[in-house]
């Protein structure tokens, strides 16, 4: 009789997960593209690696879309401590969640992805 391995499941069951969160992710990203299409002057588009990498620009971006009066020492205050915590490395290695993610993945993790 085979010994049943309780890690070796919980790895292939984790690894299941983040494939299904990629898919999901994916329709997410599919299905917002359409709904901004349709209702592009009512927001604007945001990526992590720009909020994390120029903190102050999009806050004060942010609150000139949304026409909030604003202090600059304000802005410095609030995006003091912004920072990026995690890399993109894990997924960039794993050949099935880069086919998954495809082309909006790519250009997700290079930073040029839009919607429109």
């Amino acid at each position: 009789m085979k010994s049943f391995d309780l890690e070796k499941y919980e790895k292939l069951n984790i690894q299941k997960n983040i494939e299904k969160a990629m898919w999901e992710w994916r329709l997410s990203i599919k299905e917002s593209d359409e709904f901004f299409k349709v209702e592009k002057n009512t927001f604007i588009h945001l990526s992590y690696q720009d909020f994390v990498n120029n903190p102050i620009k999009k806050i004060s971006e942010i609150f000139d879309f949304l026409e909030i009066k604003y202090e600059k020492s304000f802005i410095y205050q609030i995006s003091n401590k912004i920072k990026s915590k995690d890399s993109h490395n894990d997924i960039m290695n794993n050949e099935k969640l880069k086919k998954i993610g495809g082309t909006i993945l790519k250009k997700t993790i290079n930073n040029t992805y839009s919607p429109f």
